[in-house]
């Protein structure tokens, strides 16, 4: 049986292959107009009705060294992020509300992927060993 790390490394493996094949080369002038250019020409997420979630600025100004930054993010690491961790209902609310709206956000983007998803992780396990249960030595 494949081990859960395995095939979490799998997936995201397959994603970023896939992932990858989502972005043009921009240094390629496309002759396609607005008119001709199929799906597959424009930007996968301008396709999308969801609007993408864009995180709220909380400025905090953090002095480490003498140095001397703000960080517009930090609201969202949950200063008790190791009791998170063993208990994720401890989450803090803004966080939770924020991480739900991506969590949505990126099923809406990719949810026409969902079958050649699992045809890659099918392709991939294919070629594993079943009884394999460590990452392989070099020879």
């Amino acid at each position: 049986m494949i081990s859960r790390s395995t095939t979490l490394a799998l997936v995201a493996l397959g994603l970023t292959i896939v992932l990858s094949g989502c972005s043009r080369d921009d240094a390629t002038p496309s002759t396609a107009t607005e008119d001709t250019m199929t799906q597959t020409d424009r930007n996968p997420f301008e396709l999308i009705d969801a609007e993408a979630p864009v995180a709220e600025r909380r400025p905090l100004e953090i002095e480490q060294h003498g140095i001397k930054r703000i960080d517009n993010y930090a609201w969202l690491r949950d200063e008790n992020w190791q009791e998170v961790l063993r208990d994720p209902s401890e989450l803090d609310t803004d966080i939770r509300e924020y991480l739900n709206a991506e969590n949505t956000y990126y099923a809406a983007a990719t949810d026409d992927l969902a079958e050649l998803r699992e045809t890659l992780f099918q392709e991939m396990r294919s070629r594993i060993k079943e009884d394999d249960s460590s990452v392989p030595a070099a020879d």
